[in-house]
């Protein structure tokens, strides 16, 4: 992982620090979101796995399988950096495999 990249990754880690994800915030449901960007951020610390995110419209869920699953809506808003910023690693990350 080169530099820019590490810099992305920690700029994820922000917004995710950054977000109101409360108890007011939580959603049993989501309704259906279908055609929505979808991305799965898995944390790992070496090879121990820490936390799932997925992120997807105006919902986080956060939590590995359904039992332990805890889903949030965010404002849009508040995700456009983070959706952005997660573009252009998956961007990166095509880059360095065609190379």
């Amino acid at each position: 992982m080169n530099i820019k990249e590490k810099e992305m990754v920690s700029s994820i880690v922000d917004y995710l620090d950054e977000l109101d994800l409360s108890k007011k915030n939580e959603v049993k449901d989501t309704g259906g979101l279908v055609g929505a960007d979808t991305y799965t951020l898995d944390l790992n610390r070496g090879t121990k796995f820490v936390r799932r995110y997925m992120i997807y419209g105006d919902y986080i869920t956060i939590g590995k399988d359904k039992k332990q699953q805890v889903i949030y809506k965010v404002k849009h808003d508040k995700l456009s950096d983070l959706l952005k910023t997660l573009d252009n690693l998956a961007e990166a990350n095509n880059d360095k495999e065609e190379e």
